[in-house]
């Protein structure tokens, strides 16, 4: 009964924030846009870091008091997945883009800032693989936006008005200006 109550709470909070999300603008002041990701990615990843905790604990101890029930390497799995879910939270907590009618700052995941003008920008491209749009300088520096984060659509105008179109790849182009028309690119997984 228990299990069958944390899984409706946590049926609820997905449903909730995916909800929320939709109302919520990016924040923005004195002509910046924030991009952040959405609520969505920290709940996942929290209920996730909790089933792959809770799992990895009953393995464990089923392995210590029966040796021979668990082999030692399915416990690998839980460890893994748990290391994904711990980067999903960590993503959400740390990683923001700023943009303006100037460039863009990014704080990306270990705390490295990078900043690109608008005018120093080479190439823009889009990897439908991993879901984000990159931005390259002349210096060979890169911030990767991903197609999940809120204020994508703000983003996309901006990069529309502020980059020249020859250094934008069609299919970038063409994805940021869906965005802009706010239909973000779908995230496929396979």
């Amino acid at each position: 009964m228990r299990g069958l109550f944390r899984l409706v709470i946590g049926g609820v909070i997905l449903l909730v924030s995916r909800v929320m999300d939709r109302f919520r603008p990016a924040p923005s002041r004195e002509g910046r846009v924030v991009l952040r990701y959405s609520a969505f990615l920290f709940v996942v990843g929290l209920l996730g870091l909790f089933f792959c905790g809770a799992a990895l604990a009953v393995g464990v101890r089923l392995h210590l008091l029966h040796p021979g029930r668990v082999h030692p390497l399915s416990l690998v799995w839980f460890v893994l997945f748990g290391l994904f879910f711990l980067w999903m939270v960590l993503e959400y907590l740390f990683v923001r883009h700023t943009v303006t009618e100037e460039g863009m700052e990014a704080r990306e995941l270990f705390g490295k800032r990078v900043r690109i003008r608008w005018d120093g920008v080479v190439r823009v491209y889009y990897s439908p693989l991993a879901g984000w749009f990159g931005v390259v300088d002349a210096d060979g520096k890169v911030i990767r936006v991903s197609a999940m984060m809120l204020g994508l659509q703000e983003f996309a105008r901006v990069m529309l008005s502020r980059v020249p179109p020859e250094v934008m790849e069609p299919e970038a182009r063409f994805r940021l200006e869906e965005a802009a028309r706010g239909n973000p690119p779908e995230q496929k997984l396979f």
